[in-house]
């Protein structure tokens, strides 16, 4: 005998299904992420007509039991062969008129390996080369 489903939701569009599901994950993860001590966080999500994708990233928490992502990590480890200051990892430098927050190092990213985060919480890519100009350039070397 089939069993009965719950009746899905119906959308207008794949993209606001994904974005449907996109919040629904993070409310349905909040649970896990207290019972585990971690951060789960959805990737970006690639689809077609009849599928979509995504990487999921767990994050733990490490010695001093702070959860630090990846790019965290990457960012104090590796910084140096970027020439980049350890200390500089959030602090602020300015660029395009803008301030910016360093969040983190993405080292297979050869041209623009530094994340920055700006005052809207939007995250982008800067030459290292640029970022250590600022940063000297506003006196924090």
């Amino acid at each position: 005998m089939p069993t009965k489903t719950k009746k899905s939701k119906t959308f207008t569009s794949q993209i606001e299904m994904i974005e449907s599901f996109r919040k629904s994950f993070a409310e349905t993860v909040k649970a896990l992420e207290i019972d585990y001590s971690c951060a789960i966080k959805l990737g970006n999500i690639t689809y077609d007509n009849q599928s979509f994708r995504s990487k999921m990233e767990v994050i733990t928490q490490n010695e001093e039991g702070e959860i630090e992502s990846k790019e965290r990590i990457d960012y104090r480890t590796q910084c140096h062969f970027f020439g980049l200051e350890p200390e500089w990892l959030d602090a602020s430098f300015r660029a395009d008129n803008r301030d910016w927050k360093i969040v983190g190092l993405k080292p297979r990213a050869r041209k623009r390996p530094v994340i920055a985060e700006s005052a809207n919480g939007k995250k982008y890519v800067f030459a290292a080369e640029d970022v250590v100009i600022s940063m000297n350039n506003s006196g924090k070397n």
